[in-house]
Order: structure tokens, then C-alpha cells, then sequence
């Protein structure tokens, strides 16, 4: 939209705006829902004690993506899951990493 900077501006005067703020690329994104997609995993498998094909469901649904690409994303994230496993990590730590998911295990129906 042109001028939506200056809108922004003459707007709202202390807005959180900077020109200083840094870029995130796709790529950037895509590597955060890769980091979402597996930490996900961990609490679905390793704290609520789902079953592979339950997991796989729930992220399906939860993200939106194909089963084939949740397990290409798995894959590629196999280390930091693994690291998650040996840190034992529980709801609490997986909250601070991700605070604006529910760490609560509530199933699909």
C-alpha cells in the first residue's frame, strides 16, 4: 500500500516503528517453523506420549502442512530434537522458546 509508512507515522507518533529493524528473509521463517514444527514434535511424542501417526496428525493439523513435508521438516531437525530429549525438556523450557503456543496436550478430535 503506498504511503502506509507516512499513515503509520503521522498516526500514531510513539508507535514500535523503526527504520532500523532487522529483515527477516523467507528463508529466516521457514528455518523458525522448521525450529516450531520439531519442538512441537518433541512435546507431542516425548511429553505427552503420543503416537508417531497421532504426531504427525496434530502438526498436520496445527501447521497446516503435508505429512510428507512435517517429516521432511523432522528430518532436517533431527539434532535439535535430539538435543531437546538429552536437556529433558519440559513444557516450562519449551514455553520460554515459544511463549505464544499452548503447552497444554489437548488432542485433536
Amino acid at each position: 500500500m503506498r504511503g502506509k509508512t507516512n499513515l503509520h507515522r503521522n498516526l500514531i507518533q510513539h508507535a514500535l516503528f523503526s527504520d532500523d529493524v532487522a529483515v527477516v528473509t523467507k528463508s529466516d521463517r521457514l528455518e523458525q517453523v522448521k525450529d516450531k514444527i520439531a519442538a512441537r514434535y518433541y512435546y507431542y511424542a516425548a511429553i505427552c506420549r503420543m503416537l508417531y501417526a497421532d504426531c504427525i496428525r496434530q502438526l498436520e493439523s496445527e501447521f497446516d502442512r503435508a505429512e510428507r513435508t512435517i517429516i521432511e521438516n523432522l528430518e532436517y531437525r533431527r539434532a535439535y530434537i535430539q538435543r531437546l530429549m538429552e536437556e529433558e525438556a519440559g513444557p516450562a523450557e519449551l514455553k520460554k522458546l515459544f511463549p505464544y503456543y499452548d503447552w497444554h496436550y489437548r488432542p485433536i478430535k
